[in-house]
């Protein structure tokens, strides 16, 4: 299970003993700490011009500005990107 943009899944003991004892676990959202800043400029950027291609060259000012990754890979926003995050 792939989580939303901007969270990780945090494993926790699964609440079935059984399913403990065979080692499942579940899962539960958190927030994750590199893009979960990401998200939450991407919402009030849009929220404020209600236009992605301003929010698109907010995010690429960004990161020419730091190192963050995505994947293992430079990210690239473009602004058909955006509406599509899940």
């Amino acid at each position: 299970m792939r989580p939303p943009y901007g969270y990780a899944l945090e494993p926790n003991p699964h609440h079935n003993p059984q399913k403990a004892k065979e080692g499942r676990k579940k899962h539960r959202l958190i927030l994750d700490p590199v893009k979960a800043p990401i998200m939450a400029m991407i919402f009030a950027d849009y929220t404020e011009n209600e236009v992605f291609d301003a929010v698109e060259e907010q995010l690429q000012a960004e990161l020419r500005r730091s190192e963050r990754a995505c994947g293992g890979k430079p990210c690239a926003w473009r602004s058909t990107t955006i509406p599509s995050i899940r």
